[in-house]
């Protein structure tokens, strides 16, 4: 029920929640400090509370138990400053850019494809996918305007 987008400098989502028959803006991502200190952007798809347990394991060091969240349930995306990492199982993979997960994941690669910046290809995904809308959120750990 969403769309987030890396171009390899920022990470784009659209702002459209829903619960099956309401729908309302919300962030899909925010700024966060891992266990190391480190500026993070921490993001996801799927059941925001699945996103949340995800969200939390990794923030203090994925050493306890990893949460039982399948990938059907939430999958987690966490930019750092050297790019984006997906959690695969019990551990962050690095994905080379550009990449899009959510829904509306094929039409975003597409607008990628064709040389769209991340903040267009939601804006493209918000145009035409029907879990996709109500604006764009932009996030960056470049240029210093990361606090």
């Amino acid at each position: 029920m969403t769309v987030i987008v890396w171009d390899g400098k920022t990470l784009a989502t659209d702002r459209m929640a829903n619960d099956g028959s309401q729908k309302w803006e919300s962030s899909k991502a925010w700024y966060s400090k891992n266990k190391d200190n480190e500026v993070c952007i921490v993001s996801g798809v799927g059941w925001l509370a699945y996103i949340k347990q995800l969200s939390d394991w990794y923030l203090k060091g994925m050493v306890e138990p990893m949460p039982h969240v399948s990938p059907s349930m939430a999958q987690l995306v966490v930019v750092k400053a050297d790019g984006l990492y997906e959690l695969y199982h019990n551990e962050l993979i690095k994905r080379n850019p550009p990449c899009a997960f959510g829904d509306a994941k094929d039409m975003a690669m597409g607008a990628l494809g064709m040389g769209a910046t991340s903040q267009q290809a939601v804006e493209v995904c918000n145009n035409f996918a029907l879990q996709c809308g109500k604006g764009v959120e932009l996030y960056t750990l470049q240029r210093g305007n990361d606090d």
